[in-house]
This record gives structure tokens, C-alpha cells and sequence, in this order.
């Protein structure tokens, strides 16, 4: 999509959204002009380290894909600002799920980024985007991860069963971490009498990184 103001949207014609599928060697959907949507459709099959969507643009919406079986990342952002990005189902990338790089002022709601290799949601030298009641949840790494990231919104996401920290913050200061959700549920095995049983633990965690 490299022309101004062009919108994609897929219709499900009774057998499930239109599938976008790559060639597994470049992105399979790039969006380099401004102000573009692309909306209901199933993308898959990049190519590594490329992405299911890759976003070198502003002002965009990707709103209601299922992103799934990439190569390298999920969604890409790179220098990309100002984009709407809402209830998407990204999983099963070869890297992070959703990915912004020197990216501000994006918002992320109500996005599903779980069961991706790395992180679920990664920040890095991005400032001033909003992470809103996102799931990022069973990830290889961490459901959401700021590097290097600076006055950022995560506020009410469910992060769960990941396998490092639900939340890493690496050398980032002045966002606001509020209100995120942890489940944590623990399988025990009874030395006596070999039985088995499921603790629930629900963390719900605030902090401002100043």
C-alpha cells in the first residue's frame, strides 16, 4: 500500500475472513503511505525477519486481522506514528507479536498478541503510545516489554503465563503501568498421594516510572 488514503477491507463471504498470504521471504502486507486502513482480513506467511504487516507510514488503521504464522514479527511498526491499532489477533510469530520501533503516539487496544515465540508486545525507543486492554498472554519471552521507551500508557492489559516477567522495563522511565492484570496458574502435585490440583494467582499490579 504505498498510495495515500487507500482502505482494504475484507468481507467474509460465509467462509471465514480473506487470507493474505506471503511468499515466507518479505512482509507479507507493507504500508508505506499515510493515512491507510486495512481491515478483516487473515495475513500470514512472511518471510524472516520481515512481518505480517510492516508499517514504515503515519496515520493508519489495521484494525480486526487475525495475524498469524509469520516468520519474523507480527505487526512492524518502524518510525511510524499516529496509527490506530485495535482488536487484532496476532499469534504464533517467529519473533515478538506486535513490534514498534522509534514509533509515538500509537494506540493499541483490545488487541489478543499471545502464543508468539518472544514478547507479546515490545516497545522500543518509542515514546508517548497508549497499550490498552490488550491480552499478551503465554509468550516465549514477555507479554509486554519497554526498551528504552519513555512516557508510555499501559493501563488495564491482561498478561498472563508468560514465560519471564509479565511486564519488562528496561531503561524506560515516565510511563504510567496501571491496573494490568496477571493470572498466574500453578499446577501441584501431592507427594502423597500423587494427586494433582490448580492454584489461581491474580495480581493486579499499578506503578508510575518516573
Amino acid at each position: 500500500m504505498n498510495k495515500p488514503g487507500i482502505a482494504l477491507r475484507g468481507v467474509n463471504m460465509g467462509d471465514g475472513k480473506p487470507v493474505v498470504s506471503g511468499d515466507r521471504v518479505e512482509s507479507t502486507v507493507t504500508l508505506s503511505a499515510d493515512g491507510c486502513a486495512i481491515e478483516g482480513f487473515v495475513i500470514m506467511n512472511s518471510g524472516n525477519p520481515h512481518a505480517g504487516v510492516s508499517v514504515t507510514s503515519s496515520n493508519n488503521t489495521i484494525a480486526n486481522n487475525t495475524v498469524t504464522n509469520n516468520r519474523g514479527f507480527g505487526l512492524y511498526l518502524n518510525r511510524s506514528n499516529n496509527n490506530l491499532i485495535f482488536c487484532n489477533d496476532v499469534n504464533k510469530s517467529g519473533f515478538d507479536g506486535i513490534y514498534l520501533e522509534n514509533s509515538t503516539y500509537n494506540n493499541l487496544s483490545y488487541n489478543n498478541a499471545s502464543y508468539n515465540i518472544l514478547s507479546g508486545i515490545t516497545l522500543r525507543g518509542s515514546a508517548y503510545n497508549t497499550i490498552l486492554e490488550n491480552f499478551a498472554n503465554n509468550n516465549g519471552e514477555y507479554g509486554v516489554s519497554l526498551i528504552d521507551s519513555d512516557e508510555n500508557f499501559v493501563v488495564s492489559n491482561i498478561v498472563c503465563n508468560n514465560t519471564h516477567e509479565s511486564i519488562s522495563i528496561h531503561n524506560s522511565v515516565g510511563s504510567v503501568i496501571k491496573e494490568n492484570v496477571d493470572i498466574e496458574v500453578t499446577k501441584v502435585v501431592s507427594q502423597e498421594s500423587g494427586s494433582k490440583s490448580e492454584v489461581l494467582k491474580v495480581n493486579i499490579g499499578s506503578m508510575s516510572m518516573v
